[in-house]
């Protein structure tokens, strides 16, 4: 059975490690703010470009960031959002973040 890593949704298939497949990554704020903190989420954040695919995240997810927002990463969430293409979350992705 296909999975996904936790906090981040593809719009290609799942497949096994050796995959070369290459494809828009839907990041979740809490994907985001272990980014943001330096948690090992960070680093697969950074590997997405790496591997060609596509990171993105839905303008929900930036209201939420920017809701909790500490003083302290208000230059690291800009550097951030600069790396990321911000989308419109329609109910077709939604559904398919949520499986």
């Amino acid at each position: 059975m296909p999975t996904r890593r936790p906090g981040c949704a593809s719009n290609a298939p799942a497949t096994g490690a050796a995959s070369v497949d290459v494809g828009v990554v839907l990041l979740d704020s809490t994907v985001l703010i272990d980014a943001l903190r330096g948690r090992p989420a960070a680093a697969r954040v950074l590997g997405l470009r790496n591997r060609g695919d596509v990171p993105v995240t839905s303008s929900v997810n930036v209201e939420e960031i920017v809701r909790g927002l500490r003083r302290s990463e208000q230059d690291a969430v800009e550097r951030l959002f600069d790396g990321l293409r911000v989308v419109p979350l329609r109910r077709t992705e939604a559904e398919r973040a949520g499986r």
